[in-house]
């Protein structure tokens, strides 16, 4: 499916003014989070252009994560490393998404439908 979405891609393109109060909100926000200690990632996609055998991106990456201050969530950490990225690789995306069924799934509460097989 992941794959299907990367091929059905189509161009971005956003108006001046669009873009210029997407940058005022981002800053807005990191700034407020800042001032209160609270970790933020903002990531915007503010263009792509479809190339030949790639896609230029420009994306808006804003985030304030300090482990210094107690400002640090390992998510959002691990968010703001791959905002950082050209692209992520589907596998690892896949992966993450499986991890956190798993995890879903183990935090539920008991019921006779999602009680493990035992096997005797």
């Amino acid at each position: 499916m992941l794959k299907m979405m990367e091929n059905k891609m189509k161009d971005l393109i956003i108006s001046p003014e669009v873009r210029n109060k997407i940058e005022v909100a981002m800053e807005e926000l990191y700034k407020l989070c800042e001032a209160n200690n609270v970790p933020v990632v903002i990531g915007v996609l503010l263009e792509r252009m479809k190339e030949s055998n790639s896609a230029a991106i420009n994306k808006g990456v804003s985030f304030f994560i300090d482990s210094r201050t107690g400002a640090y969530d390992s998510s959002l950490a691990a968010a703001c490393e791959m905002l950082k990225m050209d692209s992520v690789p589907e596998y690892l995306i896949r992966m993450m998404r499986l991890h956190n069924d798993l995890k879903s799934q183990l935090n539920a509460p008991a019921s006779k439908d999602n009680a493990p097989e035992l096997i005797h």
